[in-house]
């Protein structure tokens, strides 16, 4: 254990002569504490923390819940699941699976093969929120959206429900894509498929030629635009 100051450093080998040795850690801190945590291989888990969290793992899950501040997780090889924070988040694992609950800031979501479920608060006022959600395999699932959203997989379905108060683009190779729009929601909408079929509730004011598989048009007067691309399968929007 090494202090300087404020600061509090834990675990840090610097004799070359320590080889092949695993140690577990389980620390006690004060809420407000900044932590930022490291390991070769192994799990992490955080609770109650005020002051934001920096984790990375060669390949390990991560866990956080109740946070306060931003939120930086990394893994190469294992999922990350969160629960209640308050500030940004920031999320990358190079394969499995990425699951967030109660998230109030806005979220940048990646893994290499795995799916991704976030689930915002809700929020109708404030600043918009930011999402993106990336995965090369797996389905996406978000809701609570209040603003932006790039969600986008190789392979899998993706559903996102909000309100579209900023851009939204959505994009699949290969899966079925299901938007769920606020009662009130106005947009500018452009949907295609290359094998499947468009279906959409509410009423649009078609620009240009209407297909199937194709539609351009407003809703609502129109508004931030809305664009949902699948290679293979279906578009709901309701």
């Amino acid at each position: 254990i090494e202090t300087s100051g404020s600061l509090i450093r834990i675990g840090r080998i610097q004799d070359p002569s320590y080889q092949n040795i695993s140690i577990s850690y389980e620390i006690q801190v004060p809420p407000n504490t900044k932590l930022a945590s490291s390991t070769g291989s192994g799990d992490q888990r955080f609770d109650g923390l005020r002051n934001g969290v920096r984790a990375t793992t060669g390949s390990g899950f991560i866990t956080l819940s109740d946070i306060g501040g931003d939120v930086n997780a990394q893994t190469g090889s294992g999922g990350i699941d969160l629960r209640s924070i308050t500030g940004s988040a920031e999320l990358q694992t190079g394969s499995g699976s990425i699951n967030a609950r109660a998230l109030a800031g806005s979220v940048r979501a990646g893994t290499g093969s795995g799916s991704i479920s976030l689930y915002l608060k809700t929020m109708e006022q404030g600043a918009p929120q930011q999402v993106e959600a990336q995965t090369g395999s797996g389905g996406i699932e978000v809701e609570g959206v209040y603003g932006s959203i790039k969600a986008g997989t190789g392979s899998g379905g993706i559903r996102v429900k909000g309100n579209p108060i900023g851009d939204w683009d959505i994009h699949t190779s290969s899966g079925e894509i299901l938007l769920e729009m606020a009662p009130d929601a106005a947009y500018d909408l452009s949907a295609r498929t290359s094998s499947g079929r468009i279906n959409i509730s509410p009423p649009v004011k078609v620009q240009g030629q209407f297909s199937p598989r194709e539609i351009r048009g407003e809703v609502r007067g129109g508004g931030r635009m809305v664009t949902a691309r699948t290679g293979s399968g279906g578009i709901t929007i309701r």
